[in-house]
């Protein structure tokens, strides 16, 4: 029998095999874009540190559920403990009631709170991020750095002490919403208030006065 060499009929068969193959890739893409969304939906994780190994944050062991956190994790430091952040991490979620120290800078990029405890270490607000400073127990930071690319808003009676060359670095919104003090303090040299380029302080919601 003859080939086939009819144009028309040729022309017809490559366009539905070119159709057909683009509804494969298409399927394929769909396919890998779930794959990826579904596998960091799974990571993400609440870990609440229980130090049970060592201070250090990358031992698997010392988090609840057992696994380091990664940067789509919310974590829980409570009352009492301190952790070694000895390298640089970042985190979506931040509870902080214990205390932070380390070489390393702990990155906020999401929402998280400050209630207590004391910064010998770095904790970085990233522009994305935002902190809520607050409850009644004094916040330290001692040789440490807060860090606010953000927003940082405090609000609370607790005070917040600034000691041995500790700082505070503020290039995003620091938002004052009550009438507290801010000490420098107790050692040589006391510690510096940054406003730094760009940033805003700005006090709403109190008409009282802050100290510092």
């Amino acid at each position: 029998m003859a080939p086939n060499r009819n144009p028309s009929l040729v022309s017809k068969n490559l366009m539905a095999l070119h159709q057909n193959s683009s509804k494969c890739h298409l399927v394929w893409i769909v396919s890998l874009t779930l794959l990826v969304s579904l596998h960091s939906t799974a990571r993400a994780a609440t870990r609440t540190w229980t130090g049970s190994v060592s201070p250090d944050w990358f031992i698997a062991g010392n988090w609840n559920p057992s696994g380091v956190p990664v940067p789509a994790d919310t974590v829980v430091i409570p009352v009492g403990v301190t952790v070694d952040v000895s390298k640089n991490a970042a985190v979506t979620g931040l509870t902080l009631a214990g205390n932070l120290t380390g070489a390393g800078t702990l990155t906020l990029t999401g929402t998280g709170s400050w209630t207590e405890g004391d910064l010998t270490g770095q904790l970085s607000v990233a522009s994305s991020g935002q902190l809520s400073i607050t409850g009644t127990a004094e916040k330290r930071v001692t040789r440490g750095a807060l860090i606010n690319q953000g927003k940082a808003i405090w609000t609370g009676s607790g005070q917040i002490v600034v000691l041995g060359d500790g700082e505070i670095r503020n290039s995003g919104i620091f938002e004052v919403q009550n009438d507290a003090k801010v000490v420098f303090c107790c050692v040589t040299p006391p510690g510096t208030f940054w406003n730094l380029a760009g940033g805003i302080f700005r006090k709403t919601k109190s008409s009282g006065t802050n100290v510092f």
